[in-house]
């Protein structure tokens, strides 16, 4: 299962995103895992944005495993929104195998 964590600040802003797990070998093996495809594009590409937009206080990369944290000044709700509305899309069509806590 891929379970994922979105957090927010005092003032109600997303600024952190957790990340971990994978999902079963049912629905592909490595490299070929639709959900681990799409779930990997979504996250990855947040990471990136707001990695070459100097926006992160902190990150962690490994094997099934991202963590990121936003600068306290950071305000890029709008990115954040757009992973979390494509990640419920996901999970409403892999409800036992996707798990969201927002």
């Amino acid at each position: 299962m891929i379970q994922a964590e979105f957090k927010k600040d005092s003032e109600g802003n997303y600024n952190y995103l957790k990340i971990e797990g994978h999902s079963p070998k049912s629905l592909g093996v490595k490299g070929e895992n639709l959900l681990c495809a799409a779930v990997s594009s979504l996250t990855q590409s947040l990471f990136l944005y707001l990695k070459k937009g100097q926006k992160l206080e902190s990150f962690e990369i490994k094997e099934g495993f991202l963590e990121l944290r936003l600068k306290s000044r950071s305000k890029e709700q709008e990115v954040f929104l757009m992973v979390i509305v494509g990640l419920q899309d996901l999970q409403s069509q892999f409800k036992e195998n996707l798990e969201l806590k927002i």
